[in-house]
């Protein structure tokens, strides 16, 4: 069924980010600019929008600490002194760098996954609660650009927790490195950081957004979200303990992504304690990345589009 009609004026007073576009979306003489330049004016919004919000600076903050730890470590390995007692057995996990960055983004995703659901729980839900939907639409900004924009908004936070942090501990590696060809010696690690990384950000968004789209309540994103990232995992290891096979973790994201973050950072020793392929992983990662799309595709399909005046 479609959403219920809702004209510009309300739309605008319902919701901050609709209200805060005004026709930064048309082109000079009233024409169209190209897409890349429609949705930005959504994302911008959306973005700023969110940085203003509590929740999203309390789970940057927690990343921030992990981060501050994991410089410290890499700053005192590149001391000698330090390289003795019982520090040598932390700053010891820096000689590989692979394993170092891929184990940081790990425990970083936990972080994430709160992050992005309380970032992305409302994004969409708020839209269609508040009959703003339309108002988007109304404008010459079409359903993929409202898409393209939240999805990018929601991303860029995420990737401020997946992506930032351990390129600058890469770069910090890499200045503290004596023989000055750290970028050329691990440049697997640095594609890998940006691959991987991206891939987190925007599956646990895309994902996000979806749960947003499904449910107008973010209350119930939030318990749909639990379900999926923390009562999934919990059921597998029961079933991994009741029947004394790895497998069972096949239910869990957690597992599917870290394959992904051992393969991208060729952590042989961790691939093969792996009990499922990498292809199942991929196929059921994609999948839930495609019924999430789809949920978000068909919400913001059936909504009337509100003729602009």
């Amino acid at each position: 069924m479609n959403e219920q009609r809702t004209s510009p004026e309300v739309g605008a007073a319902s919701a901050p980010g609709a209200a805060r576009l005004g026709h930064g979306t048309h082109g000079p003489a009233g024409g169209l600019v190209g897409r890349w330049r429609r949705f930005w004016p959504i994302a911008r919004t959306e973005i700023s929008l969110l940085f203003r919000r509590k929740s999203v600076w309390v789970f940057l903050i927690l990343t921030g600490f992990h981060f501050l730890v994991a410089s410290m470590t890499i700053y005192f390995a590149s001391l000698p002194r330090f390289r003795q007692g019982f520090l040598k057995a932390i700053l010891m996990r820096t000689e590989d760098p692979s394993r170092f960055f891929l184990n940081f983004m790990l425990i970083q995703e936990g972080v994430v996954v709160l992050l992005v659901a309380f970032a992305g729980a409302g994004l969409v839900a708020r839209d269609v609660r508040t009959g703003a939907l339309p108002f988007y639409l109304a404008r010459p900004v079409d359903r993929i650009d409202y898409v393209l924009g939240k999805l990018i908004a929601l991303t860029t936070i995420a990737a401020m927790a997946t992506i930032v942090p351990p390129l600058f501990l890469f770069m910090e590696a890499a200045m503290l490195d004596p023989d000055s060809a750290y970028v050329v010696d691990h440049l697997r690690v640095l594609i890998a950081i940006i691959v991987y990384g991206g891939l987190q950000a925007m599956f646990t968004a895309l994902i996000a957004l979806g749960l947003s789209a499904l449910f107008r309540d973010p209350r119930a994103v939030l318990i749909a979200w639990i379900g999926l990232f923390v009562m999934m995992p919990i059921a597998g290891r029961i079933a991994r303990a009741s029947f004394d096979d790895r497998r069972a973790y096949v239910i869990s994201m957690w597992r599917h992504m870290r394959q992904v973050g051992d393969v991208a950072f060729g952590d042989e020793d961790r691939i093969r304690k792996h009990r499922f392929p990498m292809w199942l992983s991929a196929l059921i990662l994609a999948g839930v990345a495609g019924g999430s799309a789809a949920a978000l595709a068909t919400r913001v399909r059936a909504t009337d589009v509100v003729a602009d005046p």
